[in-house]
């Protein structure tokens, strides 16, 4: 399931970065805005089932994780807001793109690696 996530996180990258290029603004923010709303809404889902169900750890690193993704979200949709400025879109796409490489590293070459 992971594997079906990771990919499709990539191609709606590839696509945003396809879509600013092709001058529609709007929609290439709004695939840019994807990933991090699907990245909040799982930690928020994970950490409401307790410490109890995922363990003291994950909870405090979902926590971590958290206050990290929140900024980035904002970010996002400060540029679906602002669709014009460009070098906002391209920050953006990039911090989307460092994280579907950690995504593409530890879905598929972390047994290979380790």
């Amino acid at each position: 399931m992971a594997t079906l996530f990771v990919l499709l996180f990539v191609a709606l990258l590839l696509a945003a970065a396809a879509l600013q290029l092709m001058r529609r603004r709007v929609w290439a923010a709004a695939l840019v805005t994807v990933g991090p709303v699907g990245i909040v809404l799982t930690l928020i889902a994970d950490l409401s089932r307790g410490v109890q169900h995922i363990g003291q750890a994950a909870y405090n690193a979902n926590e971590r994780q958290l206050v990290v993704s929140l900024p980035l979200l904002a970010l996002c949709a400060l540029a679906l807001w602002r669709p014009n400025w460009q070098w906002l879109f391209w920050i953006l796409w990039l911090l989307n793109v460092l994280i579907a490489a950690c995504a593409v590293y530890l879905t598929f070459f972390w047994k290979v690696f380790s």
